[in-house]
């Protein structure tokens, strides 16, 4: 890997880090905050609120992504062809953003009573409508048009650039509202709030990345209606990917909260908060990683591309899985306190949620080379399958185990998803010439399995959990070593110039590099 490349990632991993604390700081405080001002009836219609605004703009985030991927390629190759993309995107993203501003103005009149349920009073009805008006005017009407800049600079190396303003967005998206809450401000008060607020951020935002991408830009270039007219028509098929995808992630609150209720709504959006914050953090290190995976790939570089996706699964196996396992150890006496007793925690439920995680971060890598190379159709009814096992399964479990069904469905969910990211990336590598790192992914799947069964473990078993957690420490560090044994020398390169920068991590890998080095010399 080139020192370039190596330097791009780190910075884009340390700020996109710096981001993911701000976001886990964040809503560890919001949370409480939120059941201290509001009820927890109130706060799961909140949570269902920005769900459906979330499920509204997929199709938008869609085109960006897809046009992102595209911009990619073409700033690579050709500084025009780039240019008239990113231009067509612009413009057709601020005619897209008018027409969901008004789908999302006859959503507010009509359809929150049916995202609520039967149960919810007029007076909350109300509120969540407005609610959900301004949410979506906040979150879309610069965005939709603006965002094709920021994924213009991250085409073109700028992406931890994009990265510190990303930290910004997360501070207002948690913070606005924790400012007036205190006013005694209900949902719609809240969300006129954020609104403005975001407004202001994306302008700032729109500014900053316009004057760096237009460096690389060809000025004579001039915008092409019928090239992003047929991105859009292609993205789409992304986009009902996405709303599969986004439906296991957030969308099943939108069936759960008129099947149990706000109150049970906010319990299982509560306990999955610590799921998100992992995911959140795995996303800061797929992220910068994929436009130099996306390289690899295209060049053929069996080595790059092995130690790029080998980087992924040592954070899953040596930071993420072992995390999870400790968390569960504590969870209990924290949550109570976390949420003022609002809010019922069941330890089962916190641990299959836990174990859902993890079976989602050891795909990243399968999921990456399916997802950076457009492949939206293989995406498409992989998120069929996934998406069809956790409806089938909310609607057959849920009505007689409750939100525990739905935590059981979400994980088969995963378990499905999973296997068929794992099955098209092998065949798309093999058509390539490519090979899948098989004996990587094994032992990253052996670490994951075990901090599995230790988190279910403990929770089942809470007077042993301390027994439990000294039977998983040698095992997962046996996993850990033989993993790292089995890292081909570009990985270790490659983990010595990215970890080697980072404060905690890079002490742990220079140890492990210290092993290796110590044990090939003993050999000799």
């Amino acid at each position: 890997m080139s020192k370039g490349a190596a330097d791009r990632i780190v910075r884009g991993t340390v700020v996109t880090w710096l981001k993911l604390g701000v976001t886990v700081l964040a809503q560890i405080v919001a949370t409480p905050a939120y059941l201290y001002y509001w009820s927890a009836e109130t706060y799961g219609a909140w949570l269902a609120i920005v769900t459906a605004v979330n499920m509204l703009q997929i199709p938008g985030t869609s085109f960006q992504t897809y046009s992102g991927y595209e911009m990619m390629r073409e700033s690579a190759k050709d500084r025009t062809q780039f240019s008239i993309y990113l231009r067509s995107a612009v413009r057709l993203g601020g005619v897209y953003g008018l027409f969901e501003l008004g789908v999302a103005f006859i959503i507010s009149l009509t359809m929150v009573p049916l995202i609520l349920g039967r149960d919810a009073s007029p007076e909350l009805i109300r509120d969540a409508a407005q609610a959900f008006f301004f949410t979506a005017l906040g979150s879309g009407l610069v965005w939709n048009w603006g965002g094709m800049w920021v994924r213009g600079a991250s085409a073109v190396g700028h992406f931890s650039r994009w990265a510190w303003w990303g930290v910004l967005d997360a501070l207002v998206k948690v913070g606005a509202p924790l400012l007036v809450l205190p006013l005694g401000w209900g949902m719609g008060k809240v969300a006129i709030f954020l609104s403005c607020t975001l407004i202001l951020l994306h302008q700032m935002t729109l500014w900053d990345m316009r004057k760096v991408v237009r460096i690389h830009m060809d000025p004579e270039a001039r915008p092409n209606w019928i090239l992003a007219w047929n991105a859009l028509k292609r993205a789409q098929v992304l986009s009902l990917k996405s709303t599969l995808e986004m439906f296991r992630r957030q969308g099943i609150r939108l069936i759960l909260a008129p099947m149990l209720g706000m109150r049970e709504l906010a319990a299982f959006a509560t306990m999955r908060t610590g799921a998100n914050a992992a995911l959140q953090g795995l996303a800061t290190l797929t992220s910068p990683l994929m436009p130099e995976l996306m390289r690899f790939l295209a060049k053929r570089d069996q080595a790059r591309s092995d130690a790029a996706m080998a980087t992924v699964w040592m954070v899953v196996v040596a930071a993420m899985a072992p995390g999870v396992v400790v968390l569960q150890l504590f969870i209990v006496d924290l949550f109570h306190w976390w949420t003022h007793g609002k809010v019922p925690f069941n330890p089962v439920l916190f641990a299959i949620i836990s174990s859902s995680v993890l079976v989602f971060s050891a795909a990243q890598p399968a999921t990456s080379v399916v997802v950076g190379n457009n492949l939206v159709r293989a995406q498409l009814m992989n998120s069929v399958y996934a998406s069809g096992t956790l409806i089938s399964l909310t609607f057959l479990l849920v009505p007689h185990f409750g939100i525990m069904g739905a935590g059981i469905a979400l994980l088969c969910s995963e378990l499905v998803s999973t296997t068929g990211f794992r099955i098209i990336a092998r065949r798309w590598l093999a058509d390539k010439g490519l090979r899948w790192p098989s004996k990587l992914a094994w032992l990253a799947a052996a670490g994951v399995l075990i901090s599995i069964g230790a988190t279910v473990l403990i929770a089942c078993l809470p007077s042993k959990k301390w027994m439990v957690f000294a039977a998983y420490v040698p095992a997962i560090l046996y996993d850990i070593v033989l993993y790292w044994k089995n890292l081909p020398g570009v990985a270790v390169n490659r983990a010595k110039e990215l970890f080697g920068k980072l404060p905690v991590i890079g002490s742990m890998a220079n140890c492990l590099m210290g092993l290796k080095a110590a044990k090939a010399g003993t050999t000799q």
